[in-house]
């Protein structure tokens, strides 16, 4: 038994090792780029620096969504990242050891190079190294841009394809018998090609001994390379590091003081330098990790669960909106990001008017000034990154100042121009689209695309043979497209410029009409060059910017002096738009006409609801009511009314409206106005323009107007509608459901008269400790928060014995046939916490509560708050009674105990108290007289069958001083006499 236990423990340990692995060396970010953290076993001790000529080529930014550093580099050879090492220390003999894994969180955001052979010059055919120690040996993490060809024989055909194309890792070993360095070379393949603006989790491992390279790319093993016969030899470390007759004799080149690099190979320098630096990328960085064992399956998808991992690959969408920036100028230089994102700084100073005619706020610049701008970063935003990924789009509503649209000129040299290009709204810079207008009259979308992949295409005749060609370098495909000369004129017009980069397609629209288009060149079969994998809207990392009012530059707005824009616009903006999907022609026509409209008509069918969003503040007409989604249970949507007739409902938001079938005008609002507030919580998401949804993404409303269903892959949701999130959820149709609590202001129930409206109330219990309860709803169940549980009993006012000093309540729990709506009820708990009261009722234009009188004593409803600190509202009364829910001095909870007038003593809403009204003779309430009742008294409840089922607990009440005969007649003492006497208000005996 021993040794099974022993054993036992050695497997768990042994696992437990084998799936939390400590890397050798890691490499990670803090606010300092010239000091890396370093973590590992080999970390302490060494440093990690970046080398730059020139502080812009790499930057380290922090993400302000998750609190990581992020390190960049630019595509030249003047900025990249290192880590010193020997051959001899635990780096250098991991890199020669049998087993080794690098791993990679990274991003590529450009598939251009630079090289040692055109310093400075950009090449579609060299390599990106993002991680890499290879200089005539080490090993290399890269990407080949697909321009290398090679020639295949299939079935007698010749043809070329770029087999080199995608991930790229390399290896070198040297061959003692050819005395040559041998380079292992694995590649995924063009399948497993990589998308420039997203994060992939890399992870190759070599094993020696089994002669085996695998790569993974996000926890999937996309290449398993046996039998490399190349492992068998003595890895060649590059020769990199300083002359053996330099100022350090024991150093030696490919043996001391070597390095590996993040964002460019490392040069055959004697310390890191930008002199020979090759194949350098623009990149940016989470992490690198390089272990001294070949990871497994199951510990490769471990790291890949890491929740850093998880985020930067797996980041989806915030939202089921399509629009990623939507710029509102407003009141006194504001303006206002009103999609879901809502992110939106000012740079200098934005001038805005208001026009009338249009009913809208626009921005205005009667001289172009390139440091007033308004922008949103979104470097750092994965979900923006991946909307943008397949299609993009560029809306505004603006008016050139000129039309003859001469050149910008500065400020202190009016006369000498320093552009011919003007920006209403733009992401370009190095790549990315932007709206440009130039000075002779052209509307052009700049739309450049540096991605450098290429596919193979059709078989064309080349020499009398029939072959497949490789297209020429993508980057020849630029999808910038212009309108001739002389389009501007110095009126309003509505532009849309669209990439459909699926479709290999772009498009631009003026007022609603398509005026160019530009397809991707194809060959004489008709193919053309797969772009799916060319991602064109990333321009400078991490200057990644939306710019309203102007073209992007590579900065940060760091400085407010000197970060200007580029092309700073001459005119007036009304509004600008930022789409993560390409618009199609409908949009665009749909978009023109909801820019000028001042007006929409909104038809509601049989089902008396439907949604809505208005593209402008638009005033509720008379016949229907706005309604927004606050929370979704249980498959159920609780609507809240939101908006009645004349009130402003924001620009933007969308709605539910609920109305008799009909067609309804909603006029914009002029402004400024009294707008309602935006809702605290909507759930609804509306659009200007369609929806296609994705699979399992939204809900859409049912014809009948009675629910929302998920939408299936592919439908479409028209302009100016809304949906909610993925799930059927019940509606009620024109029902709106109405939330009571304690809080709720009953004046608020007017703006509902006449409906048929669902209510729920909401209060909390204790168990067996009685209250009171009055809603103004037939209520028909009191269930806990369970949903299933009874809450408790009801019971009515019966009758008061003044003798006994006990109110009598009698049982009528007929709840499932709907408890009269104003009626006071006694409530027993049956549980402790919460009870939900819900019942249907057409809500009157009064609600008025159901009194219970028995004689002199009135049982009544409440709702809203009465404070005990005015006796005149009580004028007519010899007695107030407010039933006792916490125990305090001589009450206890159950009994009904006098009001005293004044202090802070209050009954909440929606309680029930007991009003006393003596019989002629007695003295009046007021202020200044006490009433002839009781100081409290006990409850007793009778069951159903007429047995009592329980009493409240009461206390001897303190003997007065005070007698009266029945006629009123003032006693000076205890009567002497036996017969029946009035104290404090209670009929007494007295028998001697």
């Amino acid at each position: 038994m021993r040794k099974v236990y022993l054993l036992f423990i050695l497997l768990i340990t042994g696992l437990a090792s084998a799936s939390a692995q400590t890397p050798v060396i890691g490499v990670s970010f803090g606010s300092d780029p010239d000091n890396l953290v370093l973590t590992g076993t080999a970390a302490e001790g060494r440093t990690g620096k970046s080398y730059s000529t020139n502080i812009n080529n790499r930057w380290i930014y922090r993400d302000p969504l998750t609190g990581k550093y992020i390190g960049t580099t630019d595509n030249d050879t003047n900025g990249f990242y290192y880590v010193m090492y020997d051959a001899d220390d635990p780096i250098g003999q991991t890199f020669s050891g049998n087993t080794i894994t690098w791993e990679l969180l990274f991003r590529l955001d450009k598939k251009e190079c630079y090289t040692a052979d055109n310093k400075g010059t950009e090449s579609p055919n060299g390599t990106a190294k993002f991680f890499s120690c290879q200089e005539s040996g080490g090993w290399t993490l890269s990407y080949y841009p697909g321009n290398t060809a090679k020639t295949v024989s299939d079935n007698n055909l010749t043809y070329t394809e770029n087999s080199d194309g995608g991930l790229c890792f390399q290896y070198v070993t040297y061959n003692p018998s050819t005395k040559k360095n041998v380079n292992t070379t694995i590649r995924p393949g063009m399948a497993h090609n990589i998308e420039t603006g997203r994060f992939y989790h890399i992870v190759v491992t070599l094993d020696k001994t089994a002669r085996t390279v695998k790569y993974y790319i996000n926890g999937e093993c996309v290449k398993n390379a046996t039998k490399q016969n190349n492992l068998q030899y003595a890895y060649q470390p590059p020769k990199v590091g300083p002359n053996s007759d330099s100022n350090v004799p024991s150093a030696k080149t490919g043996s001391e003081k070597m390095w590996f690099n993040l964002g460019a190979d490392v040069g055959n320098q004697t310390k890191p330098s930008n002199k020979s630096t090759q194949n350098s990328c623009r990149a940016s960085y989470v992490f690198a990790n390089i272990y001294n064992v070949a990871l497994t399956q199951a510990q490769v998808t471990e790291r890949y669960n890491d929740k850093t991992v998880q985020y930067y690959t797996q980041s989806e969408p915030t939202t089921t909106s399509d629009l990623m920036w939507d710029v509102l100028p407003g009141v006194d230089g504001s303006v206002a990001d009103k999609s879901p994102y809502n992110d939106i700084t000012v740079h200098g100073t934005l001038t805005t008017t208001y026009n009338s005619s249009m009913k809208r706020w626009m921005v205005v610049n009667n001289d172009v000034d390139p440091y007033n701008y308004a922008y949103r970063d979104y470097h750092y935003d994965q979900s923006i990154m991946k909307r943008l990924s397949t299609g993009m789009a560029i809306e505004v509503y603006c008016k050139a100042s000129e039309a003859t649209w001469l050149p910008n000129h500065t400020k202190d040299d009016p006369e000498t121009p320093t552009a011919n290009t003007r920006s209403p709204l733009s992401f370009q810079q190095n790549g990315g689209m932007g709206l440009e207008f130039l000075y002779t009259g052209v509307v052009k979308s700049n739309y450049n695309n540096y991605g450098f992949n290429t596919s193979r295409v059709a078989k064309e005749e080349v020499n009398g043979v029939e072959v497949y060609k490789l297209a020429p370098s993508a980057g020849a495909y630029a999808f910038n497209i212009s309108t001739p000369a002389g389009t501007l004129d110095d009126t309003y017009h509505h532009y849309v410029a669209v990439n459909d980069k699926e479709n290999n397609m772009s498009y631009l629209y003026i007022d609603g009409v398509k005026v160019v288009e530009y397809e991707v060149p194809t060959n004489k079969f008709g193919s053309t060059p797969n772009l799916t994998l060319q991602h064109t809207a990333f321009p400078d990392v991490p200057h990644q910017w939306f710019c309203f009012n102007g073209d992007t530059k590579a900065h940060n707005h760091s400085d407010e002096a000197a970060d200007t824009c580029d092309f700073g616009w001459k005119g007036d903006i009304v509004y600008g738009r930022v789409w993560g999907k390409a618009l199609t022609a409908d949009d665009a026509a749909a978009l023109s006409a909801q820019a000028r409209a001042t007006s929409l008509k909104v038809t509601v069918g049989a089902s008396k609801v439907t949604t809505a969003i208005f593209p402008f503040a638009a005033v509720v007409p008379a016949g229907v009511k706005a309604y927004v989604v606050d929370a979704i249970s249980s498959g159920e949507a609780n609507t809240v009314l939101y908006a009645s007739e004349g009130e402003i409902i924001p620009y933007g938001t969308p709605v539910l409206l609920y109305g008799a079938a009909g067609t309804y005008t909603f006029n914009a609002a002029d402004l400024p106005a009294s707008v309602k507030s935006a809702p605290a919580k909507n759930l609804l998401t509306g659009s200007f323009a369609s929806k296609v949804a994705e699979a399992d993404q939204i809900s859409v409303l049912c014809a009948d107007g009675k629910a929302f269903e998920t939408a299936a892959a592919d439908d479409e949701v028209a302009p100016l509608k809304a949906w909610l999130p993925a799930g059927d959820v019940i509606l009620r149709g024109d029902i709106p459901v109405v939330k009571f609590d304690e809080s709720y202001d009953i004046a608020s129930l007017s703006s509902y008269t006449g409906e048929n409206v669902d209510f729920t109330f909401t209060r909390s219990f204790t168990s067996g400790v009685a209250a009171t309860v009055c809603l103004p709803f037939a209520f028909t169940s009191a269930k806990a928060s369970d949903g299933i549980t009874d809450g408790g009993k009801f019971y009515t006012f019966k009758s008061v014995d003044l003798e006994d000093m006990t109110v009598y309540m009698e049982e009528d729990n007929k709840i499932s046939a709907g408890m009269t709506a104003g009626v006071p009820y006694l409530f027993v708990p049956d549980v402790t916490g919460e009870v939900t009261f819900t019942g249907s009722e057409t809500v009157p234009a009064t609600p008025t509560t159901a009194d219970q009188v028995k004689g002199d004593w009135t049982f009544a409803g409440t709702y809203s708050r009465i404070d005990w600190d005015n006796a005149d509202k009580f004028t007519g009364y010899d007695g107030v009674y407010g039933f006792v829910v916490n125990a305090q001095s001589t009450l206890n909870p159950g009994d009904f105990a006098k009001v005293k007038i004044g202090g802070s003593a209050y009954t909440p809403a929606f309680r029930a108290i007991m009003k006393y009204k003596a019989p002629a003779g007695s003295r009046p309430f007021s202020a200044k007289a006490a009433p002839s009742a009781p100081q409290k008294m006990k409850v007793v409840l009778i069951g159903a069958n007429g047995t009592v089922t329980g009493v409240s607990q009461i206390d001897v009440m303190e003997q007065g001083s005070e007698w009266y005969t029945v006629d009123g007649k003032k006693l000076q003492g205890k009567p002497t006499t036996k017969g029946i006497y009035i104290r404090d208000g209670k009929k007494v005996w007295v028998s001697k």
